[in-house]
């Protein structure tokens, strides 16, 4: 088994990735105080992959560069993977599921609090496991009901339904279970690109059909996709600090960590996201709606431990 190449490195890498995912609700809430209008989520979202993309696009020529020098410097008769219809239409689906994936999850922020949205957001580890069986064909855990079970059961703690919820958080937590959904079906599409596209073609090249999905949905979802110029720039700004770049840094960090790792590592956005939302935004959040929050990420470590028991038995 290969060691990582720098395991502090990766894992630093992988810290400031989630700590800055985290911070998505300042770059929406701080872009919808400097917009006069109301400034719909579909709107936000379309702006801020179109930022990823032009940020991301030359890196993937460069990067897809690269791979052919190395190759051609290389091993004599190695060459990069062909690609065909099925994996280019891999990759445009997988633009839609993320496009779906993060209009969902950035409306949920707007219909009820940070740590609601992020938490319903975070079932996707457990969903993946779950339906892992039926997509990949990998054996049942008992593991993966466990996970199941206290994932849900800290739902049940952070909404608090008998306490009364209010039209917005239950439209909130449905869209944010609804994106964690379209994110399990991001990582199976992933899977299925395996090896065919390097990772910086993935993050730009789904944007083409993410970006026309969005502005669709603005322009189904509210008057248009004009935005003023300051909460322009602020959705700019944030499309770099909170996409590209943690996009970059968590690529590089896989690079030297195993995706088990990563995937616990990860459970850094989750907290700080919840944290932003009390400190900088003033969300209440009690010992019993933190308790659930802590039981829906450790279901999400289960599953990262399953993960890591599985390929260091390999």
């Amino acid at each position: 088994m290969t060691r990582p190449v720098n395991d502090v490195t990766g894992a630093l890498f992988l810290v400031v990735a989630a700590t800055l995912w985290g911070c998505w609700s300042i770059v929406f809430r701080s872009a919808e105080a400097l917009s006069v209008a109301p400034l719909p989520a579909s709107s936000e979202t379309a702006v801020v992959f179109m930022t990823v993309l032009v940020a991301m696009g030359p890196l993937a020529v460069v990067a897809r560069r690269r791979q052919r020098r190395q190759l051609a410097t290389g091993a004599v008769g190695m060459r990069l993977p062909a690609r065909s219809r099925r994996d280019w239409s891999l990759l445009l689906a997988l633009g839609v599921t993320d496009a779906v994936n993060a209009l969902c999850f950035f409306q949920a922020m707007q219909q009820t609090t940070v740590a609601i949205a992020v938490l319903c957001h975070y079932l996707t580890p457990v969903l993946v496991a779950v339906w892992s069986p039926l997509v990949l064909g990998e054996r049942r855990r008992v593991s993966t009901l466990v996970a199941l079970v206290v994932a849900l059961s800290g739902l049940v703690l952070l909404l608090q339904p008998w306490v009364g919820l209010s039209a917005g958080d239950v439209a909130g937590a449905g869209l944010a279970s609804l994106s964690a959904v379209f994110y399990a079906a991001t990582v199976f599409i992933g899977k299925g690109l395996s090896g065919r596209f390097n990772p910086f073609e993935v993050t730009a090249w789904s944007k083409l059909t993410s970006v026309p999905v969005l502005v669709v949905a603005a322009l189904l979802m509210s008057d248009g996709l004009a935005v003023e110029a300051r909460p322009l720039l602020a959705l700019v700004a944030g499309g770099v600090v909170c996409g590209a770049l943690p996009a970059l840094l968590f690529y590089a960090g896989l690079q030297r960590l195993q995706a088990s790792q990563a995937s616990v590592l990860t459970l850094v956005e989750p907290l700080v996201a919840v944290m932003v939302g009390v400190t900088v935004w003033g969300e209440p959040l009690n010992a019993l709606g933190m308790l659930g929050g802590a039981l829906v990420l450790l279901g999400a470590v289960i599953i990262a431990r399953v993960g890591a028991s599985s390929s260091s038995s390999v």
